[in-house]
């Protein structure tokens, strides 16, 4: 029933008071849980911190996966074995068209094998560039590749935070420190109190 004790404020008796939202926050990675920042009777706001489960390894792989990734990033900005190629190309160029100008002016002064061996040398210098160009490319790749690495280290460690979906209260926890957590094991129970079903 409904009645008026002041004309602004309305009094309810006799009512049923039900929970309009509520979450079971489970964990999403197995682990230990080394960190526990909540207790029951505690207020969380939406995406606070409830829990953490051992991050070490991920932590470790992203470092490992970040510095692969710089490595990367300078070898694909590094343009030395190109310019060292380039110029590799031009000597052998040059002692190619010495020995075609000295077999000119004194003819077998260079024999057809040594003009043979420069001709190749200078072929290998060429395809040497070509190959200097391609290392470039690939280490450009594998940093792409690399900055996966390190985006997917990032999702594990997130995925070991554990964060209240909703703004509420805590009104349950289930583990303790220390406990070894499975994914959908239950870490807390929060609850909506702003706003309830009457």
């Amino acid at each position: 029933s409904l009645s008026a004790e002041t004309a602004d404020e309305p009094v309810l008796r006799r009512c049923l008071v039900s929970i309009v939202e509520e979450a079971r926050v489970p964990a999403r990675e197995a682990g230990v849980l080394v960190e526990l920042s909540v207790k029951e009777g505690d207020m969380v706001s939406r995406g606070g911190s409830i829990a953490r489960i051992d991050d070490s390894q991920p932590r470790f792989e992203k470092q490992k996966a970040s510095a692969e990734h710089d490595q990367a990033i300078a070898r694909a900005k590094s343009d030395v074995d190109v310019r060292y190629s380039v110029a590799a190309e031009k000597v052998a160029e040059a002692e190619v068209e010495k020995a075609v100008a000295s077999n000119r002016r004194i003819p077998g002064s260079v024999t057809q094998v040594e003009l043979a061996r420069l001709k190749l040398n200078q072929k290998k210098s060429e395809l040497q560039i070509e190959q200097a160009q391609l290392e470039r490319q690939l280490s450009a790749l594998d940093a792409q590749s690399k900055e996966v690495e390190v985006l997917a280290a990032e999702n594990r460690i997130q995925r070991r935070q554990i964060a209240s979906p909703i703004d509420g209260m805590i009104v349950q926890v289930y583990p303790h420190l220390g406990e070894w957590m499975q994914p959908g094991d239950p870490l807390a129970r929060v609850v909506r109190t702003d706003k309830l079903r009457v």
